[in-house]
């Protein structure tokens, strides 16, 4: 993460999730811009984790502190590949929805599309189309 203005030179503390991580201010770092550099220590923490960033010295309340969200994603969640774009002139054909880590064996399916006004749309899955390690669906 690079920061501006962080108290330099010096050390930091980072907490990713309210736990502490191990953590460096990298050498390339200055008076005005620091790039801070720490492990995200657990992968089973997914969604918005909360981190902050702030000088070893610093007492709390901190006033040189930084707050982000870093947000962790389950690697083992199917990844939409070239999402279909430019449907507008087109009707009741959509191009082929393209899926990787899409899992094996699964009970259901349910694809919803929403509309540029909002409004969604409920989609029929013709079934499944595997090439290698990618899934096509066809709506």
């Amino acid at each position: 993460v690079q920061i501006a203005y962080l108290p330099y030179p010096g050390k930091v503390l980072v907490t990713f999730g309210g736990v502490e991580v191990s953590s460096a201010v990298h050498p390339s770092s200055n008076k005005k811009s620091s790039l801070v550099i720490f492990n995200t220590f657990s992968a089973s923490l997914v969604g918005a984790i909360p981190v902050v960033i702030k000088p070893q010295q610093c007492l709390d309340p901190c006033v040189d502190q930084v707050q982000l969200t870093f947000r962790s994603l389950d690697a083992t969640v199917p990844t939409l590949l070239a999402p279909p774009s430019g449907m507008a002139k087109q009707k009741d054909v959509l191009p082929k929805i393209t899926l990787k880590k899409f899992p094996a064996e699964y009970s259901s399916l349910v694809v919803t599309m929403v509309a540029s006004n909002r409004t969604e749309l409920a989609c029929t899955v013709h079934p499944v189309d595997r090439i290698g390690d990618l899934t096509q669906l066809d709506v």
